[in-house]
Parts: structure tokens; sequence; C-alpha cells
């Protein structure tokens, strides 16, 4: 009897344990560690917490029907995980901390139908060039200010000696592309970015990386002298490696808004929103 319930017990303990972990999927190197140990620490939830590198692998952990309690998607994916029916709705009545996020973010997101009622505004990026200010003027002699030069055939054909490289993110490269061109991609056919698609792979092989997990310690290591990049990827290298600087070039950049949302098979959506807002 005496092993039965002590059996009974650890059942009920391992139950308990499972009924309080947090699912959460985010980007990669997207969150201090520490919050995530407080929240736990605060709150007594176990949080298993992975991280992906690209919206691409985001998307397709969601077409597998993976479980998770919160992800992380970025802006222009919204629209079509909400008509795919992907996220449920955020209980606002659940988040006492809600008006304190940044107004400025809750009206961008606002700017994307149906948006604000399956998200929360997280945090917003800009998308430009970050370049070796040693290094970069030796291989081109000049200093960039146009995305001309990491889409240009003669440019990239130059920065090739010294280590170039995109961001593994569809959607913001071609929205850049589009504003080197003139265009505004919103604007444009499909027929259009079709081609534009083909232009950018065809100058693929002027590009020594497209890998968002491996272009930042590069860019640290002195590997690349120009690559496109987020904001905070390039405060971070740059506050590691003084030579680097980011610019935003004449043609404007592109900002990138990531919010928490829950998925609809989320086991713990009560617990997603306690973690949203610890945050």
């Amino acid at each position: 009897m005496r092993h039965l319930f002590s059996s009974c017990i650890l059942l009920m303990l391992a139950t308990s344990a499972f009924s309080e972990t947090l699912k959460v999927y985010n980007w990669r190197e997207y969150i201090d560690p520490d919050m995530v140990a407080e929240f736990s620490k605060q709150t007594g939830i176990t949080v298993d917490y992975r991280e992906y590198d690209s919206a691409a692998e985001l998307e397709a952990a969601l077409d597998r029907n993976e479980t998770f309690d919160l992800v992380v998607p970025s802006h222009f994916q919204m629209a079509q995980l909400i008509k795919d029916g992907k996220l449920q709705r955020i209980d606002r009545s659940k988040l006492k901390q809600i008006g304190s996020v940044d107004i400025m973010l809750t009206g961008a997101l606002a700017s994307f139908e149906d948006a604000h009622q399956f998200s929360v505004p997280y945090l917003w990026s800009s998308v430009g060039l970050v370049y070796d200010r040693t290094a970069l003027p030796a291989a081109l002699g000049e200093t960039p200010d146009s995305w001309g030069f990491v889409f240009d055939e003669n440019s990239l054909k130059q920065s090739q000696s010294c280590g170039n490289a995109w961001i593994d993110a569809p959607n913001e490269v071609l929205s850049v592309y589009s504003s080197y061109l003139g265009k505004h991609l919103n604007r444009l056919s499909s027929r259009r970015i079709g081609k534009m698609s083909a232009q950018l792979a065809a100058t693929r092989q002027y590009i020594k990386t497209v890998k968002n997990e491996v272009y930042l310690g590069q860019l640290i290591q002195g590997e690349l002298c120009l690559s496109m990049a987020w904001s905070g990827h390039a405060r971070f290298a740059a506050s590691q490696r003084p030579t680097l600087e980011f610019v935003v070039p004449s043609e404007g950049g592109v900002i990138a808004l990531d919010s928490w949302a829950i998925p609809s098979n989320a086991a713990n959506p009560d617990l997603a929103h306690k973690f949203i807002d610890f945050m």
C-alpha cells in the first residue's frame, strides 16, 4: 500500500509539472535568458524555450501542427496566419500590463487587419546595412549609402573579397530591393515580384552568406565587411567589434514588428497570457 501511495504522489507531481510547462517558440537570441528564468522563479512555471532563425521555420512548424503555447510571428505573417486559423484571439482582460505597450507599436500593429486581436507587440527593428569602416573602403574605395552596394553585381563582386551577406528574410529583402528600384512592394503584381525574385536569385552567387544563424558571428569575427542586418543584430555586433557601423541607405529601410501570439492548438493559453503580461 505504501508503494501504491508513493506512486500516486509521483504521478500527481508529474501531472502537475506537465500542466505547468509553457512552450515558447521565439526568434534566436530575442530575449534575455535571465528574463525567462525570472518568470519561472516568480510563477513556478517551467518554460520549454526553443528558437528559430527565419520566418519560414515558424510557418513550417505551425503547418506541421507542432504544439506551442506562444510564438512570435512578424507583421507580414499575421494576415495569412489569421486567415489559416493558426492563431487564437488574445484575451486582453488577462493582461494587466497591456497599457504599458508603446502606443506607436500598437498603432503599427493596428494597420494590419485584425492583427491586434490576435497578437501583442513585442519588439521592432529596422533593416539596413552594417559595414566594417576599415575593411570595406579598402575593398570598394567608398562607404555604402545605397542598397545598390548589396544588389548591384559590380559592387558585390568587389565586396566578395572581404565578405558580404544578405539576411534570410525574403519579405524584407524584397521590400528593400523594391525601394532600391523606386517601387513599393505592396503595390507590385505577383508577376513583377516573381521577376524581382529571379533577379535576386541570379545575384546570389556573389553573396557569401544568407544564414541568419551565421552572419552575426561572421561580422563579429571580421569575416564580413558588408551585410544586410536587423538593427538589433547590428548594434550587438558593433558592441563586439567597434569598427562596424549601421546605416539606413538613402532609399530608405524597412521596419519589422514582431509580436506575441498564441497558436490555435496551444495546450496552455492561460500560461501564455501570464508570460505575455510578465514581459
